[in-house]
């Protein structure tokens, strides 16, 4: 998590957009909308800006998939019980082709603890477990990997507490996507508001990236340029 307060993101979005002259007022909620949109952006492009560890209920047999709040699969770390909550034995990785030396680990018997983690290439939700996990018994494994952040909310605009979810290396790009998606709003009708979202959006991909990225600038107008 960042230090840097949200309030002082929009009092800086909202400056910036009121010396642009524009007539229409954005609210500072609406602005806080859209920084919620870009923390969630940049993590699309860049998948490490987030992280989350959760402890993730299996389902029976070993295939299983990724929890819902993680983007992609970092690390299954240990077992945490019939109830996700009791730290317990460590889960070593194995890679796929170690395992199908055995042709039958798919079917052995079914356990309600975990050793091995085994990850599908090319499949970043999906990954394989062994033992088979019990079919009547819980079994919960802790899992750690790139996640998206939880919506920030944030009433008091005067003295208020909260700050970013990303670390504050992100502050810059988070300003630059609300100016874009700002900025785009007015585009329609106005050709150098259109402008000035574009290059709002280049500099932010570039301060994410270090480079020029068109694939990335097109992921992030879709995720950025929500509602």
């Amino acid at each position: 998590m960042g230090t840097k307060l949200v309030r002082n993101i929009i009092a800086d979005a909202s400056a910036y957009l009121a010396d642009e002259g524009t007539r229409r007022k954005w609210s500072q909620a609406l602005l806080l909308k859209w920084l919620n949109y870009a923390e969630k952006a940049i993590c699309l492009v860049k998948p490490d800006a987030y992280s989350a560890v959760v402890s993730s209920l299996l389902v029976p047999g070993t295939k299983q998939t990724k929890p819902e709040t993680l983007t992609m699969i970092g690390r299954v770390t240990r077992n945490t019980g019939s109830a996700g909550t009791t730290p317990g034995k460590v889960i070593a990785e194995m890679d796929l082709d170690t395992m199908d030396q055995g042709e039958d680990w798919h079917t052995t018997t079914a356990a309600t603890v975990v050793k091995y983690f085994i990850r599908i290439p090319g499949d970043n939700s999906s990954f394989f477990v062994w033992p088979p996990v019990h079919a009547t018994t819980p079994v919960y494994v802790e899992m750690s990997g790139p996640a998206l952040p939880a919506d920030i909310t944030e009433t008091n605009w005067t003295t208020g507490t909260q700050t970013i979810n990303l670390p504050d290396v992100f502050v810059n790009p988070i300003l630059e996507l609300i100016l874009f998606r700002a900025c785009d709003m007015l585009s329609s009708s106005n050709d150098a508001m259109t402008a000035k979202a574009n290059q709002a959006l280049s500099r932010a991909i570039q301060m994410i990236t270090g480079k020029s990225d068109a694939e990335a600038q097109t992921r992030v107008r879709g995720a950025a340029g929500k509602g």
